[in-house]
């Protein structure tokens, strides 16, 4: 089974808000917007299988917490 694993890269601010722009104007996360870019280019150049699919949102379920408002 393919997993997520975290990683973390140093980025030029201006790209970071790019990222955040653009997300923001797909309703997704920036994580969510840039896996879905780098998926779709890693396929694009070979790297990934023509076949291969994303993996899903994995949050489902009963989560602590969940749909709980934080009062400020």
């Amino acid at each position: 089974m393919v997993e997520r694993k975290n990683k973390s890269f140093k980025l030029d601010e201006r790209v970071l808000k790019a990222l955040e722009s653009l997300a923001q104007q797909r309703n997704a996360s920036v994580n969510q917007y840039l896996e879905s870019l780098l998926f779709s280019h890693a396929k694009k150049e070979g790297e990934i299988p023509s076949d291969a699919m994303p993996l899903g949102e994995k949050r489902g379920g009963k989560r602590n917490g969940a749909g709980r408002k934080v009062s400020s």
